[in-house]
């Protein structure tokens, strides 16, 4: 039995704009960005087997370390959209996630570097990628494991 990573993943997921999450020049606020983004990647770990809740109660964190967004075109009211996720581990501790929003016409209109890792609580320091998905086997997360 052979168990190995369950990287790299490709996600999407798609929406539309809120009117309240417009500024006052008629476009999606910037911060917006970030909200969309987030809630992808917690969609996407929830799609591998991660949760959130349960590793937290055993004393883990996954937390974002570090977030980047180079905007290229803007959304207005009700513009449809879709973002494509990308997970991949860098090194041993980080979690990458290239993550690109298109709008109904596939143009890209940002494009997102997010790294996450995963903290031990009671030590306040990464743990590695191998020790995570450990953690996740032990919580019966079977969605993460490729057995051959």
């Amino acid at each position: 039995m052979i168990e190995k990573h369950p990287f790299p993943h490709e996600f999407s997921w798609t929406n539309e704009v809120r009117a309240h999450e417009l500024d006052a020049q008629g476009i999606v606020n910037n911060a917006h960005y970030f909200c969309y983004f987030d809630h992808v990647r917690t969609l996407q770990m929830q799609a591998l087997g991660f949760d959130w809740v349960q590793l937290s109660h055993r004393g883990f964190n996954l937390v974002l370390a570090k977030a980047s967004i180079d905007f290229l075109k803007s959304l207005s009211a009700f513009d449809a959209f879709s973002i494509v996720s990308r997970l991949e581990p860098e090194g041993r501790l980080k979690l990458i996630f290239n993550q690109t929003l298109f709008n109904n016409q596939r143009e890209p209109v940002c494009r997102g570097i997010n790294t996450v890792v995963c903290v031990d609580k009671s030590r306040g320091k990464p743990i590695t990628i191998d020790k995570l998905l450990a953690e996740l086997r032990h919580l019966k997360r079977p969605a993460l494991l490729e057995i051959e």
